[in-house]
């Protein structure tokens, strides 16, 4: 039992390495004991699996918002409609592309920015304390943005069908100038 209460014996380079302020011994340490290490998860692999869908559902979503036309199926809003899909990402890319500018306008690549922020947190295995009001917190800002697009978005800037911050900017616009005036919206 005396061995285990004994410090570990040094190599004679460590030895000087780990010299007292004096020339005494002093316990071993490393450099990485310093420095206060992240919140780490061990390996998962339903995590890890979570993510990566995630992360290729993010890239189908850049891919089928680049490619946005509102003339193309499943619901056609412009004329005259496509007889088929011209979104990268067939009628589905072209359902959900539509689906978000309605609702968040150009609010949605700020909505994609926050779900590839959180991609990468999952793929870097770290902690999310709070999560909740995290998911909250996101919800509020992508409101926001969309409600500031809705307000201040120049004319010359192209604008979906709905309007620059869609249904949810429409409906922050309504109620914050309603409220607060534009001033205070802002």
């Amino acid at each position: 039992m005396a061995i285990v209460d004994r410090p570990a014996a040094l190599s004679p380079s460590a030895r000087g390495a780990s010299q007292g302020r004096f020339g005494g011994p002093e316990r071993f340490r490393s450099a990485e004991s310093d420095v206060e290490q992240p919140d780490t998860l061990p390996r998962d692999r339903v995590r890890d699996l979570t993510a990566l869908a995630i992360l290729a559902a993010c890239a189908f979503t850049v891919a089928a918002l680049v490619t946005f036309d509102p003339a193309d199926p499943p619901a056609p809003r412009a004329f005259p409609p496509h007889a088929r899909a011209v979104n990268a990402c067939g009628v589905l890319g072209a359902a959900v592309a539509a689906w978000l500018h309605e609702w968040f306008g150009h609010g949605a690549w700020f909505a994609l920015a926050l779900v590839a922020g959180f991609d990468a947190l999952l793929l870097r295995r770290r902690r999310l304390n709070d999560l909740p009001l995290r998911t909250a917190g996101g919800i509020v800002a992508t409101i926001g943005v969309c409600t500031l697009l809705a307000m201040f978005l120049p004319d010359f800037v192209a604008r979906p069908i709905w309007g620059p911050g869609g249904h949810a900017g429409a409906a922050g616009r309504v109620v914050a100038e309603g409220y607060l005036a534009k001033a205070g919206a802002t």
